[in-house]
């Protein structure tokens, strides 16, 4: 009886100590699992947020160059015809940053197509300014709405959690 008790008080540290090295490992692992997804997150939110920064100054260029264009006299000079080539250059460019948008907001599957889908109206609403002309308070407020939807996506690809606060400056319609 006394070299049971005698191995037994032995033994139980060597066994705890045993059982507290398998559960550090499983702890180190997961934690290096939630590191890699949340680099991978991370990652994916940057790409999104450049995509979306991109479409938006490429949207700026584009609508100062209009603005110019209509307000030149002569559309056919040389500075207008220098304004339509720019135009026309920004167009697939454009494109392709709402391509990328596409792609990015799959990682948002709340948010991410209101973004898409703004993206789409602002690429098309551009090109109807050209053939028709058209209001670029309409077009601001669609700017708006999407960096709004922007934020949100991001947020929810990097797991972060604020609610949209819709305000009346966001629900008015020019």
């Amino acid at each position: 009886m006394e070299y049971i008790k005698l191995i037994s008080s032995f033994l139980t540290p060597i066994v705890v100590f045993v059982l507290g090295l398998l559960f550090l490992r499983k702890i180190e692992g997961i934690k290096q699992k939630i590191s890699k997804d949340s680099e991978f997150n991370s990652k994916w939110a940057s790409c999104f947020f450049d995509a979306c920064n991109d479409f938006l100054k490429k949207g700026e260029r584009y609508m100062a160059l209009l603005s110019q264009l209509q307000s030149l006299e002569n559309k056919n000079d040389e500075v207008g015809t220098n304004y339509q080539k720019e135009l026309t250059k920004l167009n697939p460019e454009i494109q392709e940053c709402e391509l990328k948008i596409r792609r990015y907001v799959n990682f948002a599957p709340k948010n991410g197509g209101r973004v898409d889908k703004l993206a789409i109206e602002i690429q098309s609403y551009l090109s109807e300014m050209i053939r028709k002309g058209g209001n670029f308070d309409a077009l601001f407020v669609k700017l708006k709405d999407f960096s709004n939807n922007a934020k949100l996506a991001h947020a929810e690809m990097l797991n972060l959690n604020y609610a949209k606060q819709d305000t009346p400056a966001d629900t008015e319609k020019p």
